[in-house]
């Protein structure tokens, strides 16, 4: 034993020295060893890069000292005494140095080679930023007049070999101004930024950047900086009217998130490259997005394929640092509560009841309050029926029932920056507290991004995100019995004060203190009893790995993959009489009590595996990529319920079921497979042509159509640098157009008939129900055609820019569900129409900066964007037979019954007074599209003071006002609060007489469509006096209730102070700012009243609220 343990020592020992020796021996040069290895040890050794020509790699040089003790400044005076100082050695900066031979030298030893011509040379250098003094990759080195083309490694390093001096070289990069300069054999070279260049730099398609310069289509810009003035909870907010075609439409609901169109359809979101298909710009903190932008159409993301028909908003991320270093930041921005913008408005002077009589019932055409009246009413404190006085106790009953909002956002980041990577590190927080009771939203994101430059070629980032968001009950809103407006303001009177029935039990878990025993609950008991809790969760991930293969091409694999998990808990307690409503298309509320739950997963994953290449030759140049991708995702669903009530009040299980509980399930799997490609050409960086193709394999579809084709072809002159303009002050003329063709593919299972399976529901039996839509297997893709063109200005040094898109969409062979006879056993069938549409519109942009002096400056930027769709073709079997459906005609009419009309237009009355309804449901009220839609941003700068406002706002565009015609209905409207109510509640006299006509003799005939067709009718003034209730209460609804949707808005607005550095280092901080924030701050409409136009619809909309506060940034 102890002679293996001795021999183990020796054997061990022998190794160890081994090791030690090859250690040793790898910093030595060997006697055989050429130039060019003796350089490879030296860069990889000092992280150095050395220009010299390729001919001096192979010469032999005699055998130096060991390298482990030599340092970077001894380098020069070792390649001296290894040839015999026989090279001259330029040390340009601390990461190059250039080596040539000394003219007097022809040979150095045997095996040596020739020194190269006088003529031709190699040249090398390094180039930077001239603001950060950073190193610039990517940098296009060409030499003018000859086929010599490099590019700048990581390290802004480049290396030109066999250049015939005298030559002058042009040095180019996205962003920076060109230069053009004399070669040298060693040149260190600054690149000083072009700020109207820089604006121009644009991440497209599949997350690559591109010259704006080179595009034929439509984009718009819009950095991190201005998306973090103002921070609420949503970013869509902050988008509003700041990017020409986008529109927005911003709810004044708790946790709804805004509605985004591009071009009037839904865009598609890119962060980093990557495609998610479960995340939203609610999951991206404003704080880490470096910069946004918007691919206007379908040309614009033609290689996104069907999901890119809408456009794209490409994000990109915060990463790393310009130096090296670390870099602690914190922002928080909180915002309170300070009034409406818009709130409901009712009588106050009459009573709940009907026939002017007071009666806890529907409607609020009761008596008149304040006037001595006693009735027999509910006491809330004795919670007993006892006489009192009829008084408007709760005039102010909604608003003291409203709770206070709030806003905080607080963002806290760590970035470090090293040589060859940077890692960030963001942690974010939103609460949000809604303007109803027991109303609360935690939103918390945690997220890590990094990049590595693995060698000269590899190079990797990485990011992995974690989104929560938590959040309490979720009702308040709408024409339900859940609604709070519906509640208070509509259907009850203000004869009580809300306030009263705070202690919302008579007997817990079990009955209510009301004063209402059907179809109303307790406000307060509908907020913390009828629960609707929330939660969700979110993974994102995404690797991107970019190997370049050549200086002119690259391989880029990318994946990413995101995951989402959704819960959402309904619960009402026994003894409620509101038993309508419920989410998710299911459910509803059960008096004896109920719990639901609904819980949802899944999972995307998207793979990008491109060859790009870009080559140049002189005044051309080809820029080319290939690319293929897999898309896949998965969704899962169960919604499961208690049936006929719950065993134990108060106690909210699905084990608490009375009975069996009931459950349903969901399942969804698609899978996309798609190769792509683009093809580029330019030339004289001025005329550009692009085509592009990407060939789609859905799982969605049957075998013979499953696989469909997107082809798009785009151009643009920058017809300043084609043509010499006599005009100094136009910098930059540009026109630019596009077509492609886009498809839509139906949904997961959409054409498969396939039972619907839910258990419990037939006396414990489980049920199969069939479809009630015949699916054609054979059905194809709907067809965009899409086609644009536009043009882009600058003047006056970039001073003012302006940028104009007109654009058509072509739909057809458009996928519908088209009502057929039910004596088939069906409802529809899913066909293929061969009615067409076509979208139009408008996109102009203009800006600039008026004022530009060396202490004040101001910027503006406005937008204004037109999209209309109309009738191109009818399909003579399934286009809707009614008088708008025409060619020419749009297609957003509203059409509405309305009350039969005399030739002038006053509302006709029949012989006891009351209006006549009209017979035909179909004539024409007006359009819900605006007009135009539009934003004004401006940015003033003096000293250290910022100001930032934006206004937004349409142009026409009607909707219908849900709050208005039911206010009227039950006699809510303030407007009833008049001297014929007053008169026919008070006097018992009746004196109204419906404003219009009566018919004297004649008769009117109309066609199928509603037209007058022959008007014999002779009128005269309407002279019945009729019940002022009876008159409103039936004439309620109508045309009278759709609104002209024009309005002005003033968006958000900050005011922020930049503190001097060296305030700032007095709390070791480098930079710190404090300002005023505000948004949601005025609002002026045309017509819209009682809630706020800019949800784009209203039916009982909750109030708009005004919110300032404050902002703090720090960083360290």
């Amino acid at each position: 034993m102890k002679k293996t343990n001795y021999f183990l020592k020796i054997m061990g020992g022998t190794c160890l020295f081994q090791l030690l020796a090859f250690q040793a021996q790898a910093h030595q040069i060997s006697d055989n060893e050429g130039f060019g290895t003796v350089i490879a040890q030296l860069e990889k050794k000092f992280h150095v890069k050395f220009g010299y020509d390729a001919s001096l790699s192979t010469l032999q040089v005699k055998k130096g000292n060991d390298l482990t003790n030599l340092k970077k400044e001894q380098i020069a005076g070792y390649i001296s005494t290894i040839s015999d100082g026989r090279f001259d050695v330029k040390r340009i900066d601390d990461k190059l140095f250039v080596i040539a031979l000394k003219k007097s030298t022809e040979n150095l030893s045997e095996g040596s080679r020739s020194s190269a011509s006088s003529k031709q040379q190699p040249i090398a250098g390094v180039i930077y930023d001239q603001q950060s003094g950073a190193p610039l990759a990517d940098v296009t080195i060409a030499v003018i007049g000859a086929n010599k083309v490099t590019k700048t490694d990581a390290q802004g390093v480049f290396k030109l070999s066999d250049v015939t001096l005298p030559a002058r070289i042009r040095i180019n990069s996205l962003g920076y101004k060109t230069r053009e300069m004399d070669a040298t054999a060693a040149m260190k070279i600054q690149l000083s930024p072009d700020a109207a260049q820089l604006a121009e730099v644009v991440v497209t398609a599949l997350g690559i950047k591109r010259d704006k310069k080179a595009l034929g289509y439509a984009s718009q810009n819009i950095t991190g900086d201005d998306l973090v003035k103002v921070k609420g909870v949503d970013i869509g907010t902050t988008l509003t009217g700041r990017i020409s075609g986008l529109r927005v439409l911003n709810s004044t609901e708790f946790n709804t998130t805004p509605s985004i169109q591009l071009r009037g359809l839904s865009p598609i979101l890119v962060i980093d490259g990557v495609l998610y298909e479960n995340m939203s710009l609610r999951d991206i903190p404003s704080d880490n997005i470096a910069d946004m932008n918007v691919l206007k159409g379908a040309t614009a993301a033609a290689l996104y394929g069907e999901r890119g028909a809408g456009g794209a908003i490409m994000v990109t991320t915060k990463k790393g640092l310009k130096d090296a270093g670390a870099e602690i930041s914190v922002n928080t921005n909180t915002m309170f509560f300070s009034g409406y913008l818009e709130l409901p408005k009712v009588q106050t002077s009459y009573s709940s009841g009907e026939g002017g009589k007071f009666n806890n019932n529907d409607y609020v055409w009761g008596d008149k309050m304040d006037i001595g009246k006693v009735y027999s009413q509910w006491n809330p404190i004795t919670k007993q029926r006892e006489d009192a006085p009829l008084t408007s106790a709760g005039k102010n009953n909604f608003k003291n029932f409203l709770s206070p909002g709030f806003i905080s956002n607080t963002n806290l980041s760590f970035t470090s920056q090293g040589e060859s990577g940077s890692v960030r590190t963001s942690f974010n927080h939103i609460y949000n507290k809604g303007q109803y009771p027991n109303q609360k939203l935690n939103i918390t994101n945690f997220n890590v991004s990094g990049t590595t430059k693995i060698n000269s070629k590899v190079d990797l980032d990485a990011t992995i995100g974690y989104n929560r968001d938590a959040s309490s009950s979720n009702f308040g809103s709408g024409y339900n019995n859940q609604g709070y407006i519906y509640n208070i303001l509509v259907w009850t009177g203000a004869e009580y004060d809300l306030r009263d029935y705070k202690n919302y039990w008579l007997l817990d878990d079990v009955s209510q203190n009301w004063m209402y025993n059907a179809w109303y609950d307790n406000p307060y008991l509908t907020a913390f009893e009828k629960k609707t809790p929330e939660m969700k969760n979110k993974i994102n991930a995404a690797v991107t790995l970019n190997y370049k293969v050549t200086d002119w091409g690259k391989f880029i694999l990318r994946t990413g993959y995101d995951y989402y998990a959704r819960e959402r808990t309904q619960q009402n307690p026994m003894g409620i009489y509101g038993t309508r409503g419920g989410f998710d298309g299911f459910g509803g509320f059960h008096s004896k009590g109920k719990f639901q739950n609904y819980q949802a997963n899944g999972y995307s994953s998207n793979t990008d595996l491109i060859f790009t290449a870009k080559k140049t030759w002189s005044d051309f140049s080809i820029d080319g990529m290939l690319g293929a991708s897999v898309f896949y995702s998965m969704d899962k669903s169960t919604l499961s319920t208690t049936v006929n009530g719950l065993s134990i009040p108060g106690y909210y299980s699905l084990r608490n079921s009375i009975d069996p509980i009931s459950t349903i399930q969901g399942q969804s799997e698609l899978m996309r497979s798609a190769i792509y490609g683009r093809l580029s050409l330019a030339y004289k960086n001025a005329l550009f042509l692009e085509a592009t193709g990407r060939n789609d394999w859905s799982s969605t579809l049957p075998e013979q159509t499953k696989s469909y084709f997107y082809p798009s072809v785009s151009a643009s002159a920058s017809l300043t640098d084609l043509i010499a303009f006599d005009a100094p002050w136009l910098n930059q003329l540009k026109v630019r157009g596009g077509w492609v063709q886009s498809k839509l593919t139906p949904g997961a299972y959409a054409i498969n008939q396939a039972f619907s399976i839910a258990n419990n529901v037939w006396d414990g039996l489980p049920t199969a129900s069939y479809p009630n839509t015949i699916k054609d297997y054979t059905i194809a893709p709907t067809q965009y055609d899409s086609y644009e063109f536009g043009a882009d200005v600058a003047f006056l040094k970039n001073r003012l820019f302006g940028n104009y898109t007109r654009y058509y969409r072509l739909s057809h062979n458009r996928m519908i569900s088209s009502s057929i006879s039910q004596m088939t056993g069906f409802q529809y069938r899913y066909i293929n129409t061969k009615e067409e549409l076509m979208t139009k519109g408008h996109e102009i942009t203009l800006g600039g900066t008026p004022i530009k002096k060396e202490k004040f400056q101001w910027t503006i930027t406005g937008n204004l964007s037109q999209n209309l769709s109309y009738y191109h073709k009818l399909d003579p079997e399934y286009s809707a037979d009614a008088l708008n459906v025409k060619v020419g005609n749009r297609t957003d009419y509203i059409t509405n019954s309305d009350w039969e009309r005399s030739p002038e237009g006053a509302i006709v009355h029949n012989a006891s007074g009351m209006p006549i309804s009209g017979k035909y449901a179909g004539q024409l009220i007006g359009y819900t599209a605006p007009k135009w839609f539009w934003g004004i941003s401006n940015q003033l700068q003096y000293k250290d003071f910022a100001l930032s406002l934006s206004f937004d706002g349409r142009i026409k565009g009607m909707s219908y006002s849900g709050t208005n015609a039911r206010l009227w209905q039950t006699g809510a409207h303030p407007d009833s609060d008049n001297q014929y109510r007053y008169e026919e509640v008070v006097n018992g006299n009746r004196t109204f007489i419906g404003n219009g006509v009566k018919i004297l003799s004649g008769a009117v005939t109309y066609d199928k469509y509603g037209t007058i067709t022959e008007d014999t009718r002779v009128f005269a003034a309407n002279d019945k006096v009729v019940s002022y209730e009876s008159y409103w209460k039936s004439a309620y609804s109508g045309r009278h209730n759709y609104w002209d949707e024009t309005f002005i808005k003033l968006r958000e607005l900050s005011i922020n102070y930049s503190l001097p550095a060296a305030y700032a280092k007095k709390f070791s901080a480098k930079r710190a700012s404090i300002g005023f924030t505000g948004q949601n701050l005025f609002l002026w409409t045309k017509e819209f009243k009682f809630a706020d136009p800019d949800t784009g619809s209203e039916d009982l909309n909750s109030p708009s609220m005004r919110y300032i506060g404050f902002n703090i940034n720090l960083t360290f």
